[in-house]
């Protein structure tokens, strides 16, 4: 194991926290004791932002499909009252379904009443964090890396973000560097890029899956 410098965490990492089961404000914890560490970059805020909103709308999406299950009815059991009873918790369910559905849509309008979004939010903008700003040179540089077919690679035909992040870490980076992420292209190409990595900065590149086994 290397001894940490300079960290970066895949924006999937963030993004997952909005379908996962665990306690996301406890991961932030673990996160926020990496700021001195850490290195963002305007590409990775971006991304974050628009997969929110995408996530945001799958869930009221889900939350709206359970609502409209309706319980099975026969004539039978019409008059039971153990039906009824059934019938009135549907309303219930609905009731509340659409009171969290507009709690949800009020994250989605606004931001900064997203819990997720606060603590993103606020880890990108603190001073102990490296910020690192993609240019035209970057961009260039990422295309063409894109068209060599060089990983990492972005997926969709049209996208260049994980090369453009690539390219603003070996281009600004001279220390060891950790990438937490479980994108599959930092595992099967890890030779490809632990060698670039080395060649571009004289230090050692290393991968790993999760946060919480990186805690200070």
């Amino acid at each position: 194991m290397i001894e940490l410098t300079k960290i970066v965490i895949d924006t999937n990492i963030f993004l997952g926290l909005y379908e996962s089961d665990n306690d996301t404000l406890r991961i932030f914890e673990d996160i926020e004791k990496l700021q001195p560490h850490l290195i963002m970059s305007d590409q990775s805020f971006e991304e974050f932002l628009r997969n929110r909103d995408k996530l945001l709308q799958k869930l009221i999406k889900e939350i709206k499909r359970t609502t409209n299950i309706n319980p099975y009815f026969c004539s039978l059991i019409r008059d039971s009252t153990h039906f009824k009873n059934i019938l009135s918790l549907k309303e219930q369910f609905k009731e509340h379904s659409g009171k969290l559905i507009k709690e949800i849509q009020t994250m989605l309008d606004t931001p900064e009443k997203d819990p997720i979004y606060i603590k993103f939010n606020k880890i990108f903008n603190s001073t102990e964090v490296v910020k690192l700003f993609r240019t035209d040179e970057i961009i260039d540089k990422a295309y063409r890396r894109k068209l060599i077919g060089n990983p990492p690679m972005s997926v969709g035909k049209n996208s260049i973000g994980d090369e453009i992040l690539w390219e603003l870490l070996i281009n600004s980076i001279d220390e060891d560097l950790l990438i937490v992420t479980r994108d599959k292209t930092y595992n099967v190409y890890r030779s490809f890029l632990k060698n670039e990595y080395n060649k571009k900065t004289n230090r050692r590149l290393c991968r790993k899956p999760t946060i919480s086994e990186e805690k200070q």
